[in-house]
């Protein structure tokens, strides 16, 4: 039989979450992300059940994420979502 793993949101369940270099995330990938920020949910690979996500959410990057999204290399609505809050270093 074929266990189910945790993903990454679902062992950060009720902690927080620290994705690194954030700019190199396929877009499919920046998509499912935005769905999580947007609705709480998330499916697991190969599921179709969504499930509720209750992660306090970091990420980081070295790029200039605005210039990507206008190079269309970073989804301008997942950068919108996620620059409410931004740390320079």
């Amino acid at each position: 039989s074929k266990g189910k793993h945790k993903g990454r949101f679902e062992r950060a369940e009720g902690g927080t979450l620290f994705l690194d270099e954030l700019a190199t995330a396929p877009l499919l990938v920046q998509e499912k992300l935005l769905r999580v920020i947007e609705y709480g949910e998330y499916e697991r690979v190969g599921g179709h059940t969504a499930l509720n996500a209750d992660v306090r959410l970091v990420c980081a990057t070295n790029a200039d994420l605005p210039r990507l999204a206008e190079q269309g290399d970073f989804r301008a609505d997942l950068l919108d979502r996620l620059a409410f809050d931004v740390i320079m270093l």
